[in-house]
């Protein structure tokens, strides 16, 4: 999937597949994500130090969150009635070439369904 926002400065794209494992009532997920700004003008080198203006010093560079996630899930018993799931991810900020991070996370839950 892809978005825009805001006339398209701000862009979303996250991507997912999800295969059935070999063993019924399983399944292996993976999705990426990322959610970005491209091409902002870095102005900090754009006067010079006599004051004169020096477009040539416009660099550019983009500001993004991007995330890995890979998730198992799973039914449990005969009459299906729980189940458990979990995500791992994996999540990267960067701000061109000012700063950046790194994230790390774990999901876990279960389910159980009342049948009426």
């Amino acid at each position: 999937m892809h978005n825009e926002y805001f006339g398209g400065i701000a862009k979303y794209d996250y991507g997912a597949i999800a295969i059935p494992m070999l063993q019924k009532k399983q399944v292996l997920a993976f999705s990426f994500l990322r959610l970005g700004v491209d091409n902002i003008a870095n102005t900090l080198n754009l006067v010079n130090v006599d004051g004169t203006v020096d477009y040539n010093k416009v660099t550019l560079f983009n500001v993004a969150d991007m995330a890995f996630l890979a998730s198992y899930a799973k039914k449990l018993g005969k009459d299906d009635r729980w189940s458990i799931g979990g995500s791992a991810k994996i999540i990267h900020r960067s701000y061109g070439g000012f700063s950046y991070a790194w994230g790390f996370g774990l999901d876990v839950g279960a389910v159980s369904q009342t049948r009426i």
